[in-house]
């Protein structure tokens, strides 16, 4: 896809961010397609999973707020990966330090979009963003609380920061997740001025044999 086309609505002509699609390739197996031409399809899937994408259009910048440290990789690495892996401990997913070193060797990677919320010199919450120079878009990667901190705003806490850090860098910032997260992370983005109605299904058509 052409970057001029993507930037046109980027949430609703690519279910990811314009840098990921010059680098990743799908599987043959699975194919995607926006919520728009999923019932046009004529294969039946064998699993199809949703996720929604959302856009920031950086008219309202929330102030930055002094709870909020940046990251120290070489201090933090082992305690975030410990965060991560427990925050998506039912969902069987886990980072390991190769994971986090691909990250950080990533073009779009900047020290101070990595930010997190100490409490009693324990980490417990992060956020993970990401900036294109080439799209001059903003992403949320990962926003985790520890699950003993859910629901006392941490989380918005962590949003807006990055929200606030991307403003002065991108022409807008997108996030997406899984519809079906029992976090609901869509609402948290949406409370933080997230908008958009963009629903992409995820489709494993064969079993790759």
């Amino acid at each position: 896809m052409l970057l001029i086309k993507y930037l046109e609505n980027p949430c609703g002509t690519s279910s990811i961010p314009y840098w990921k699609q010059q680098v990743i390739s799908i599987p043959e197996n699975i194919k995607i397609y926006h919520e728009k031409l999923f019932n046009q399809i004529e294969v039946k899937p064998l699993h199809v999973e949703k996720y929604f994408r959302l856009i920031h259009h950086l008219n309202e910048i929330p102030e930055p707020n002094p709870m909020i440290e940046t990251i120290d990789i070489n201090k933090d690495l082992h305690e975030l990966i410990t965060l991560v892996n427990l925050c998506y401990a039912d969902q069987q997913i886990s980072v390991d330090e190769d994971d986090v070193n691909d990250w950080l060797n990533r073009k779009v990677y900047l020290s101070n979009l990595w930010v997190k919320i100490v409490l009693n010199q324990e980490i417990i919450a992060i956020g993970i963003a990401e900036y294109d120079s080439d799209a001059e878009e903003g992403v949320l990667e990962w926003i985790q609380v520890n699950p003993k901190y859910h629901g006392k705003g941490y989380g918005k806490i962590i949003v807006n920061e990055l929200i606030n850090r991307l403003s002065g860098l991108s022409r807008f910032i997108t996030a997406s997740g899984k519809l079906d997260n029992k976090t609901n992370p869509e609402i948290l983005y949406r409370r933080c001025g997230f908008v958009g109605h963009d629903v992409w299904y995820v489709c494993k058509i064969s079993d790759g044999k």
